[in-house]
Formats: C-alpha cells, structure tokens, sequence
C-alpha cells in the first residue's frame, strides 16, 4: 500500500478511537504523540522524540549547597613541621618511619614519635598548671559543639562584656597584633566553655611571653593551639558562629596531645 494511503488510514483508525473515547487535545500512545487535526492536512500522528540513553531530567527544586563544608584548621605532620623551640629548649622531633612492609610481613606499619604538644595540639591544665587536669579529664562532649567567635579586637577592650548563648567552645581568632588586656582574658576566661580554640598567637599586654596560657591553665581550661591559618587566607573573616570538632588521641595522664580541629560556619 503506497506510504501516504497507510498513514491516512492509520490517522481516521486512531481519530476514530479518540472519537469514540471523547478524547481531545495531544496525547502520547505507544510512543507517538497523538493531536488533532486543524484543517486536514496536519499530521495526526507524530513519532515522539526520545531522550538519550542515560540522560534523565529531574524536576528542578531549591539549590542545594555542599555538604562537605568544613574548614580543617589542622597542620599537616611531615617533614615541614616546625617544632618549638625556645632558649635551648626544644620539644620532641617528629619521626615517622616504616615498621613493618607487605613483602615481608603480609600488611604494612609505621612507627610514631612524637611529643605531646607537636603540631595543631590540645593542652591539659597541667601543662602549665601545678596539679592541674590531665588530658582525659577532657570531656568527649567537650570535644564536640557549637562555638562563639572573640576576636583580639574584643580583648583590647579591659571592660569587653560577653553576651554568650551557650556555644560549648570559644573560637579565639589572636591573628591580628592587637594587645589583649588581661581584664578582658580574665572575662572571657570566667565564660562557661571548658576548651578555647586558638587562631594565630594572642599578643598580651604583660610582661611574661607564657602569661596567657598559664593563665588558661590555672583557669582550668584546655587549650587548642598551633592551627594552620594558611587555609584561611582566601577567606577572610571567620563566621561569628558555627559548629566546631577539636579531638585529641584518648591519652591517658599527659598534658596535651596532637589533635584534629575542625570548623563550620553556623547555617
């Protein structure tokens, strides 16, 4: 039957079906789209055009932002790490070597040595402090929550009042060269939260270089210090608040140790 007579007798079939049916307007049959006729000479059949393979078009909805949006404030441990030195003394260095290898041993092990306060670390009270806490008086839930931002600028002020709203953690953001009272480490030292988190180093007014920290500790707070501050670079201010992770290893009797810290700005 020549082309053009089988598709007029396949349109009045089908016309005749949507007839029957009380069907009107375009619709989709057996992958063909199915429309009406305006003067008889438009097509009522029309094969539907199909999507590629693989290629599925979900119904737009509101954006949505990354999950992973932490800031790791953490200092890398290699070979670039800088250990404390000070007037002919210096903490432990930090070796990292293979113990054991897959070729001999069947899995492979590297041995550690380090000191407690190497790298972006965690100190106990008693690292400054006489009969101060050791490092598993820590809280896990200490370790863990929310945090409220103080800037060096605050503590420049001797009368800074805190209006806290109950973060768990003080982010001290110390990179700016403004000398902090000590009326105003003393107030925010008197805040609830057991752990101050510390970016860049605090300049004092007072005449001892460790007086803020032994400060902290006889307060008995623990302090998160030596962040890696390059991270922050392309972003400028930090977040006034947000949620924050600062875990030390679960070590037993010691005063302080390398710990993760994590930070996220408040949704």
């Amino acid at each position: 039957m020549h082309h053009d007579a089988c598709r007029q007798v396949i349109e009045k079939v089908v016309q005749s079906a949507l007839d029957l049916l009380g069907v009107t307007g375009p619709h989709t049959w057996r992958g063909y789209q199915v429309g009406n006729a305006f003067d008889g000479t438009t097509a009522l059949l029309t094969r539907r055009r199909r999507k590629p393979p693989g290629r599925v078009t979900m119904p737009a909805g509101p954006e949505e932002k990354p999950m992973n949006d932490w800031i790791d404030l953490t200092r890398k441990l290699d070979q670039d790490l800088w250990i404390y030195q000070e007037d002919g003394y210096a903490d432990p260095p930090l070796a990292i070597e293979r113990w054991a290898e897959r070729a001999t041993e069947g899995f492979e092990v590297w041995r550690l040595a380090l000191g407690t306060q190497t790298g972006t670390h965690i100190d106990a009270p008693c690292h400054f402090a006489d009969g101060g806490a050791t490092l598993d008086a820590l809280p896990a839930g200490a370790c863990v929550g929310t945090y409220r931002l103080v800037t060096a600028e605050d503590l420049a002020d001797p009368d800074v009042r805190f209006d806290w709203t109950g973060e768990s953690h003080v982010l001290l953001d110390a990179r700016t060269p403004h000398p902090a009272a000590t009326a105003a480490i003393d107030a925010m030292l008197a805040l609830p939260p057991l752990m101050i988190v510390m970016v860049g180093n605090l300049n004092v007014a007072h005449a001892d270089p460790l007086w803020f920290h032994r400060r902290v500790a006889g307060a008995g707070k623990f302090l998160a210090e030596d962040l890696l501050e390059a991270v922050l670079d392309d972003i400028g201010d930090l977040a006034p608040a947000g949620d924050i992770i600062a875990l030390p290893l679960r070590l037993m009797g010691v005063s302080g140790s390398p710990a993760r810290v994590l930070i996220r700005a408040k949704r």
